[in-house]
């Protein structure tokens, strides 16, 4: 997030009442491994009627040069990666026919594994370097590409929650003794530490008219985080911008922020306006004092 956009976010977060933690800097420029899906958010409605299919790649941002490399890619039992693979450009071509990796110019040996021998899957990438005795750095051919690519399954019928996807870094003690590294990475004989961000996907749950938080009660706060929609709104920010997410959870009090603005837009117009506030706390007002209010006749 740019300085310029922390500055105005702040500003406006303050004037709204809500004293939220912002970044005081960008992501550390080193290079660092990084996993993405199409598609960060989805709903519980999605998934009544099957599995929801997301494409994944993993990156590699600020390459500044390993000789080899072994990562293993894991989730959480709610998340199923399929298809592991590297990115690869149909117009380049291996000696084989098959189509070149699109990261790297040119590599030694490399492989993926997604399932091992009894079906189970295992998604462990080893790539090393050009040269047959001491591997070197690899050279990239197109930055923009990612290094590897793969398919997320979200199962049918998968509970609204936030899961995961990451690069292990576990290591385990083998029947002899010996440390074994789901990850590794050297530039000739050093051995290096790269950062690795995984990802995650939310499954939301459907949207209650008015429970902006999602915690089954309408209430004042609801009201409040709908006018910090608004403050938002009105001084020009995108609500749909991913650089907002954390941000957005604390305005809303819940990690489902998709469903927090639906909850909040009383009216079904489209929008968040003060207007939605207003019915809200009328609504809560009105059950305050046993009444059960209708929203369409408020």
């Amino acid at each position: 997030m740019n300085h310029h956009l922390i500055s105005r976010l702040a500003a406006v977060l303050a004037a709204a009442g809500l004293c939220a933690a912002v970044p005081a800097s960008a992501a550390d420029s080193g290079m660092k491994l990084r996993m993405t899906a199409s598609q960060q958010y989805i709903t519980e409605s999605e998934l009544k009627s099957g599995d929801v299919l997301l494409d994944g790649a993993l990156h590699i941002d600020n390459y500044t040069g390993f000789s080899n490399l072994r990562l293993h890619l894991v989730s959480d039992p709610e998340l199923v990666i399929e298809n592991l693979d590297f990115a690869r450009d149909a117009s380049r071509k291996e000696s084989d026919g098959a189509d070149k990796q699109s990261y790297f110019v040119t590599h030694g040996e490399t492989k993926v594994t997604g399932l091992n021998d009894q079906g189970e899957a295992v998604n462990v990438c080893l790539w090393y370097g050009p040269g047959q005795v001491e591997p070197a750095a690899g050279v990239v051919e197109d930055p923009d590409s990612p290094f590897l690519t793969y398919r997320l399954r979200v199962p049918q019928g998968t509970a609204a929650g936030i899961y995961t996807a990451d690069v292990s870094k576990s290591v385990k003690t083998n029947v002899v003794g010996q440390l074994e590294y789901d990850f590794q990475a050297y530039l000739g004989t050093e051995r290096l530490d790269i950062p690795c961000e995984g990802l995650k996907v939310v499954v939301e749950p459907d949207p209650v008219r008015g429970d902006v938080d999602g915690n089954g009660k309408i209430e004042p706060w609801d009201a409040t985080a709908v006018l910090r929609f608004c403050a938002l709104t009105n001084a020009g920010f995108d609500l749909s911008d991913p650089e907002l997410t954390e941000e957005l959870e604390q305005v809303s009090g819940t990690p489902y922020i998709h469903m927090a603005m639906k909850a909040g837009d009383i009216d079904l117009n489209g929008k968040i306006e003060p207007s939605d506030a207003t019915a809200i706390l009328v609504y809560a007002n009105l059950q305050m004092i046993g009444f059960d209010p209708d929203w369409d006749e408020l």
